[in-house]
């Protein structure tokens, strides 16, 4: 595989990466990791993994994700 070339499934993983540290960071300034991984019924370890592999987030994960973080619909559907 070339350098610098990326496929897009590790495309999309940055992405939604991207869009939940975003959330946090900058839209929902009273949102905390804390309360997100509560409200998502996962380890702070599961979060980071989440962050690293999307893949292994279960639907109910990513449910609770948009619920708390009020990830816009064009959000959703960039991260899918």
């Amino acid at each position: 595989m070339p350098r610098g070339w990326e496929s897009e499934t590790q495309r999309k993983n940055k992405e939604f990466e991207c869009i939940i540290r975003g959330y946090l960071g900058r839209k929902c300034r009273t949102i905390t990791k804390q309360d997100l991984q509560k409200a998502a019924g996962i380890s702070n370890s599961a979060y980071y993994r989440h962050l690293k592999c999307p893949e292994q987030v279960t639907l109910g994960e990513l449910r609770a994700y948009i619920k708390v973080l009020g990830i816009s619909n064009e959000d959703i559907l960039s991260i899918l």
